[in-house]
């Protein structure tokens, strides 16, 4: 169950980081593409939703994993304290305005992740630093993408353009550098893919 659990969290997270991590760095010149100067403000909260969700597949895989191994009464405990921790992040930051309570639930979401993996330590010897190894390869793949495809945010390009170029660069970046570290979704799914299209042919 624990090989089956890290296998999820690694297929999850190499899917979601580069995802989420290529609409955050992509927002601006997507926001001004689609709905112009009027919306500029909006960037800031999709950028800080992309980051409050990025770990949203390891809290999902390691609530599935308590409801797996019969522990409902862990899972039910687990929500109440991540309610309580999102209505406190809520009520200290009411008063600093709507970038504030933005803000707050980015910090709660993080905290999130390891109030539901805690329990998987002691169920499956499955804690936050083993977790943590398995999702860094992504992770750090992703920030390195991220970081490549903010350069064009710095040079005078129309918005599609940039647009455009920031999501093939990305693409590309990621693809190649899945494959030169050689992490073990990327191989997967290039197999499910194989198969799929051996499968119509």
């Amino acid at each position: 169950l624990k090989h089956m659990a890290s296998r999820t969290i690694k297929l999850s997270t190499f899917v979601m980081f580069p995802l989420l991590m290529g609409l955050a760095v992509c927002s601006r010149p997507l926001i001004l593409t689609l709905y112009g100067e009027t919306w500029i403000n909006s960037v800031f909260y999709m950028q800080l939703f992309c980051f409050a969700f990025l770990f949203y597949p390891v809290n999902i895989a390691n609530m599935q994993l308590l409801n797996g191994l019969g522990r409902s009464d862990l899972f039910l405990k687990l929500n109440i304290i991540k309610k309580i921790v999102g209505i406190t992040s809520i009520v200290l930051s009411m008063n600093f305005g709507v970038k504030a309570i933005a803000v707050g639930y980015m910090i709660s979401s993080f905290l999130n992740v390891s109030v539901n993996i805690i329990p998987n330590k002691k169920q499956l010897n499955y804690g936050f630093f083993e977790q943590m190894k398995d999702i860094f390869p992504s992770l750090a793949l992703s920030g390195f993408m991220y970081f490549i495809c903010s350069i064009y945010l710095f040079l005078p390009l129309g918005n599609l353009t940039m647009l455009l170029l920031q999501i093939t660069t990305g693409i590309a970046v990621y693809i190649i550098g899945a494959r030169l570290l050689k992490l073990e979704p990327f191989f997967y799914l290039l197999s499910l893919i194989k198969n799929a299209i051996k499968k119509k042919v």
